[in-house]
C-alpha cells in the first residue's frame, strides 16, 4: 500500500530520474559498482560498463509508462477504476503487495527490470542475490533509497545460500508472488514451494543460436558475433551456441576464419574471465572430441585460440543442434539450405531463447519455424545480449502474470 498515492506514471519516471543518473559513468554508485563487480565477477570493466547502459538506458522515460500502456491497455488502470480501451468496460489492475525475486547468474540486467516492473506495479521487493553477484542489488537499492526514499524503502536485498531451504520458504511465504530464475530444477523446486493463492513466474534454462545466409558473409557479421558470444562470456539465455551458417563448404569455412579474427580480437578488447575448476577441462573434452571428427574426413574444421582455451570454434557439416560447453565455445554448422532447420531443432524446441538472424530477409521467412520452436526473440547479430524492456522474455509478457483484474459489469 506504501505506493499507491503514486501513480504508475510517476513511479516510472522517479525510475527513469534514477537509470538517467546511472548512465552517467561518474555517478559514484556506479563507478563503485563497477570496481565492485569487475572484482567479484572478473567481467572486464569495458563489458560490464557496456552491460549497465544497455540495462539503464531501456528504463529512461516513458518506456516504464509505455510497457504498462502496451500490456494493460492504459498505465492509469494501476491508479485508478477507468473504461478499459478494448473492452469498455469499467477496470482496475492490481500488482502484487510483495514480490520475492530469487536472482540467479552473475548479469545484472533480468534482476534489475524485474525489481524495476514490480515498483511500477506499486509492489514492494524481497530480493534475494545470486551467488554470483552479490554487489550490484545492494548498490542499486542503496542508490535508489538515496534518490527517491519512498521507492527505496519498498526493496529489501538479502543473500542466504540456495541450501538455506528455511530462509527461502520464509521468503515464499511473505510474498503474494515469486519471480525465480536460475537452472531448470532450481526454478522448479522453488514453483513447488510455491503455494497458492501465490503467484509464481519462472525463468529457467534457455539457449540462444545464430543463423546466417551467404550473403551475410562479411566481416562486420563476424564481429557482430563475436560481440554476441564474448559478451557475458556466454552465460546468459541470449547468448548463442551454435551458429548455422548457409552456403557451400568452401565459403561457410572460409568465413568461419573471418569469425576466428575476430574472436581473437575480442579476446584483447574483452578479456575471458578466469574460468572455475572443471571448465578448462570441459573445454579441452570438446576440443579433443573434435579433433576426432576432423581426422574422420567428415569436413570438420576447428579453430582456436593458442595455448589457451580463451576461445575456440567448432566447424562441421552435422546441422543437428549441439550445446556448447560455453566460455567462448561456438559451433558453427553449415546447412545446404534453410529447409534443414526444422530436423536440425528438433530436440530443443523448448530452450530456446533468441535468434541472430542476417541478412535481414531472412528473419520474415524464419519467423513461423522459429515460433513454433519457443524462439521468442529474432535480432541482428550483435543485438542478441541487448533486448528492449518490453520483450516477451519466454514467450509471456512481462506484467500480465503479475496482475490481478477487477472489472465492472
Amino acid at each position: 500500500m506504501y505506493l499507491h498515492p503514486l501513480s504508475a506514471r510517476d513511479i516510472g519516471r522517479r525510475v527513469g530520474l534514477m537509470a538517467s543518473k546511472w548512465l552517467d559513468p561518474d555517478y559514484e554508485p556506479r563507478r563503485q559498482t563497477v570496481r565492485e563487480f569487475c572484482s567479484a565477477t572478473g567481467f572486464p570493466q569495458q563489458m560490464v560498463s557496456e552491460g549497465l547502459d544497455n540495462a539503464f538506458w531501456q528504463l529512461v522515460p516513458p518506456k516504464l509508462d509505455s510497457l504498462a500502456n502496451e500490456e494493460l491497455g492504459d498505465s492509469r488502470l494501476l491508479d485508478r477504476p477507468l473504461p478499459h480501451p478494448t473492452t469498455g468496460k469499467l477496470s482496475r489492475a492490481v500488482g502484487p503487495g510483495l514480490i520475492t525475486h530469487i536472482l540467479a547468474g552473475s548479469i545484472i540486467t533480468p534482476g534489475l527490470w524485474s525489481i524495476c516492473r514490480a515498483l511500477l506495479l506499486k509492489s514492494a521487493s524481497i530480493v534475494k542475490c545470486a551467488s554470483h553477484d552479490r554487489v550490484f542489488p545492494v548498490r542499486f537499492a542503496e542508490s535508489l533509497r538515496h534518490e527517491s526514499s519512498e521507492l527505496g524503502e519498498c526493496i529489501h536485498v538479502d543473500y542466504w545460500p540456495r541450501e538455506d531451504s528455511e530462509s527461502t520458504q520464509a521468503a515464499i511465504l511473505a510474498a503474494d508472488a515469486v519471480i525465480a530464475y536460475g537452472d531448470d530444477s532450481s526454478v522448479q523446486r522453488l514453483r513447488e514451494m510455491t503455494t497458492f493463492p501465490r503467484r509464481f513466474v519462472g525463468h529457467g534454462h534457455r539457449v540462444s543460436l545464430g543463423i546466417i545466409g551467404e550473403a551475410a558473409f562479411n566481416e562486420e557479421t563476424a564481429t557482430a558475433i563475436a560481440r554476441d558470444v564474448a559478451f557475458h562470456d556466454q552465460q546468459g539465455c541470449l547468448s548463442p551456441q551454435v551458429i548455422y551458417l548457409i552456403g557451400t563448404s568452401e565459403s561457410c569455412c572460409q568465413f568461419g576464419a573471418s569469425i576466428a579474427k575476430a574472436f581473437s580480437v575480442m579476446e584483447i578488447q574483452w578479456p575471458r574471465c578466469k574460468l572455475k575448476p572443471g571448465e578448462a577441462a570441459a573445454i579441452q573434452r570438446m576440443r579433443g572430441t573434435h579433433e576426432l571428427l576432423i581426422a574422420m574426413n567428415t569436413g570438420a574444421r576447428m579453430w582456436k585460440s593458442e595455448k589457451s582455451t580463451a576461445w575456440t570454434l567448432l566447424y562441421d557439416e552435422n546441422p543437428q543442434f549441439e550445446f556448447s560447453c560455453l566460455n567462448r565455445t561456438l559451433r558453427l554448422k553449415r546447412m545446404e539450405s534453410p529447409a534443414q532447420l526444422a530436423a536440425a531443432l528438433g530436440d530443443v524446441g523448448g530452450l530456446l531463447q533468441g535468434a541472430a538472424i542476417a541478412p535481414i530477409e531472412m528473419k520474415s521467412q524464419l519467423i513461423d519455424l522459429l515460433a513454433y520452436r519457443g524462439v521468442s526473440r529474432i535480432c541482428s547479430p550483435g543485438n542478441l545480449q541487448n533486448p528492449v524492456l518490453n520483450w516477451r522474455g519466454d514467450g509471456d509478457s512481462q506484467l500480465l502474470p503479475l496482475v490481478r483484474w477487477v472489472e465492472v459489469e
